[in-house]
């Protein structure tokens, strides 16, 4: 299951998040996007193997404060 965290400052890391989400458990994969453009905020997609664990970072993260940046977090399926 996959986590879309949204309003991440922009010098966000992929380390920086993935030690962020792995409090809730095991961290796949993290991709940032939109660290190249001028706005002030990216956004980032974190894959989780365990549903549950997925949804208790969601539940847990949203509405949060990164250095300042209110985080939005949302959990959803990808299907290939």
């Amino acid at each position: 299951m996959h986590l879309m965290i949204r309003n991440l400052p922009r010098d966000t890391t992929e380390d920086e998040v993935s030690a962020l989400c792995s409090h809730f458990g095991e961290v796949r994969t993290v991709a940032l996007q939109g660290q190249d453009h001028d706005a002030q905020h990216c956004w980032g997609l974190v894959d989780f193997p365990l549903r549950r664990e997925a949804l208790r970072a969601a539940t847990y993260l949203n509405n949060t404060l990164l250095r300042n940046c209110k985080l939005f977090v949302y959990a959803f399926l990808f299907f290939n």
